[in-house]
């Protein structure tokens, strides 16, 4: 740690890896001498322009969350495990994802594609014979932008997943949360989480 800031240096591009060492490093200035790392993982980005990097760790004492950010953003929370009295879990439906892509199609790129086909046969038109430019076909002008917007669709669906989150949330006594997002794909890292965290609860009796 250095006057005003939080550093992780490598270690953070190594746990975006998911590199047990390094997610384990990220943790070690918020963690107590005595305390004793049962399990940790990265679980994914959350956000789109300045996106944070979630991290999770469980020790035998508490369970813990981390967002970074690249900026230098960091946050920090976690819970005693022996006041944790109740989780949930979380998986958005991918309904409102199709729901999403489909009206894309219907309203954005459709429109795109028929009407460029008449507006790139008048372009053509005026560019071969006003102009005396004939190399670019008709067809390109008109279905070059719809197909890029096609092609955007993928942007959409990276979107929805980077701000509709999987993961799960721990409730302290106090009414204090401590939440752990997670991308889709790392669902299991979450299902591991809590799988893990309630042996450890009951081990203690």
């Amino acid at each position: 740690m250095s006057a005003g800031r939080i550093k992780f240096g490598e270690a953070l591009s190594r746990a975006t890896s998911n590199d047990r060492e390094a997610v384990e490093m990220l943790f070690g200035g918020f963690l107590g001498d005595n305390e004793q790392v049962r399990d940790c993982g990265y679980l994914g980005i959350v956000g789109f322009i300045f996106p944070d990097r979630s991290f999770w760790c469980l020790t035998d004492k508490r369970i813990c969350a981390l967002l970074i950010r690249r900026g230098g953003r960091v946050r920090f929370t976690s819970g005693f495990s022996r006041l944790i009295n109740s989780m949930v879990v979380r998986q958005p439906s991918l309904i409102v994802l199709w729901i999403l892509v489909i009206l894309w199609l219907l309203f954005v790129v459709a429109p795109l594609l028929i009407g460029g086909a008449s507006i790139g046969y008048d372009l053509t038109f005026f560019l071969e014979y006003e102009l005396g430019i004939g190399f670019i076909p008709w067809w390109m002008l008109a279905f070059l932008p719809g197909l890029f917007l096609l092609y955007a669709t993928r942007w959409l669906v990276r979107i929805y997943y980077r701000l509709a989150k999987t993961g799960c949330t721990f409730w302290i006594r106090e009414g204090i949360p401590v939440y752990l997002f997670a991308d889709r794909q790392n669902i299991g890292e979450t299902q591991k989480l809590v799988k893990m965290f309630t042996d450890e609860k009951d081990s203690w009796g």
